[in-house]
């Protein structure tokens, strides 16, 4: 016989196991990469991918571009992320199902809050971040509840996660229009699915 040549005795060496691709590992680089451009670098970035996927990015001005980029932080781990966590600003509508509808129709006088806080948002003239949080915490002390509870049922009722960007940015991403009617939605459907389950 003859011997094999030392080019094919390498390949009795080569595993026949398929490569692992390490998906969280080229993510976590991603991540690294977009942190390290600029600001304006990072929503250029962001603007061109949201174009291309169909959203109206160039109708935004630069304060609510920059805003929402700020907005996503460390989430940003990809420009897909954009689409994904930033979805409640880029969209008419939000779908509210799942866990964290069922967590807010398990709560007390959501409908109420809900609607009280749209006529404060829908009541102040200035619609800015800071403006919507003084209103949505003084809110809170007229209904006598935690600040941090009346924001959870907005998060959800906003953006249909429970865990999203801070919420006085998101009401300010989502506009008062769409906020105020997000937020009346969200009362109606609780105060009617909770009127079918107390009937049941």
């Amino acid at each position: 016989h003859r011997p094999r040549s030392k080019t094919t005795c390498c390949f009795d060496r080569v595993n026949p196991s398929p490569a692992v691709f390490d998906t969280d590992k080229l993510e976590w680089v991603n991540a690294q990469q977009l942190r390290r451009l600029s600001e304006d670098d990072r929503v250029e970035r962001v603007g061109a991918f949201l174009s291309a996927r169909g959203h109206a990015w160039a109708e935004r001005d630069v304060a609510w571009r920059r805003t929402f980029v700020q907005a996503l932080g460390d989430r940003l781990r990809t420009l897909r992320d954009a689409e994904g966590y930033g979805e409640f600003a880029l969209v008419d509508s939000i779908a509210l199902e799942g866990e964290p509808w069922t967590e807010l129709l398990a709560k007390p006088a959501v409908a109420a809050r809900l609607e009280a806080l749209a006529d404060a948002l829908q009541a102040d003239p200035e619609y800015t971040q800071a403006s919507v949080e003084a209103a949505t915490r003084a809110l809170a002390g007229v209904l006598g509840v935690k600040a941090g509870e009346l924001i959870g049922l907005a998060r959800i009722a906003l953006t249909g996660r429970k865990v999203a960007p801070g919420i006085f940015d998101v009401m300010w991403l989502v506009g008062q229009e769409r906020a105020v009617a997000r937020l009346r939605a969200a009362a109606a459907r609780w105060a009617a699915e909770s009127a079918l389950a107390s009937q049941a």
